[in-house]
Formats: structure tokens, C-alpha cells, sequence
């Protein structure tokens, strides 16, 4: 029971020990991993690393003086506030006469310069 090995089989036995042989001796490929530059990025990274890090410091730190200078801002605008409506307050009453002024008459108008005028020599 002899088969007889015809030309399709005798190549593709061919070609399958070719396939094999060119798995087992081929040589193997260089891998070329750039150990330098992957260790020069690496240290890249650790010194963006260190000044992202201070530079995240120097923001908090601007962001507290800034968040200070805003709370100073609106204690100043309360004061202002309340100055201006001092301010609205006295205008309204500008033309106004005050009742102690209106108690006054030519004769307590004299009689208080003449005593000042008496404090004055007795000081002298």
C-alpha cells in the first residue's frame, strides 16, 4: 500500500520543511529597547515632576493672597458703603437749620463773644 507521492505533495512538503527551517535558524530580530533615551526621558520626567510640584506651591500660595486681597476688597466697598450714604445723609440735610441756631438771638451772640473775649485777657 504504497501511496505514490505525486508533485503537488513533494511541494508542499518542500516548501512546509522550508517554513520549518526558516522558523528554527532564522536569527532572531534585534530589538533595539533604547534603554538610553528611555532612562533620559525618565529623568525629564522626574525634574518636570519636582517643578510642576513648586510650581503648584507658588499658585496656592498667589491664590491665598489673592483670595486675602478679595476679602480686603469687599471690607473696603462695605466701608465705602457706608461713607457714601454718611455722604448722601449730610447732602440731604445741607439746607436744613439746625434748632440751636434758630434759639439764638443778637443778644447771646454778644454776650458769648464777650466772654470770650474776657477767658482771653484773663489768660494773658
Amino acid at each position: 500500500m504504497k501511496k505514490k507521492l505525486d508533485f503537488k505533495t513533494i511541494i508542499i512538503i518542500v516548501l512546509l520543511l522550508g517554513v520549518i527551517g526558516f522558523i528554527i535558524f532564522w536569527p532572531e530580530p534585534e530589538v533595539d529597547y533604547n534603554q538610553d533615551k528611555i532612562d533620559e526621558l525618565k529623568e525629564q520626567n522626574e525634574d518636570l515632576l519636582a517643578k510642576n510640584d513648586s510650581l503648584s506651591n507658588v499658585i496656592s500660595e498667589k491664590d491665598t493672597i489673592i483670595v486675602m486681597a478679595e476679602r480686603e476688597v469687599e471690607e473696603l466697598q462695605e466701608e465705602v458703603e457706608i461713607k457714601d450714604s454718611l455722604i448722601q445723609n449730610i447732602n440731604n440735610r445741607r439746607d436744613e437749620t439746625r434748632d440751636h441756631v434758630n434759639s439764638l438771638d443778637g443778644n447771646d451772640i454778644t454776650r458769648g463773644i464777650n466772654d470770650y473775649i474776657r477767658r482771653n485777657k484773663s489768660g494773658n
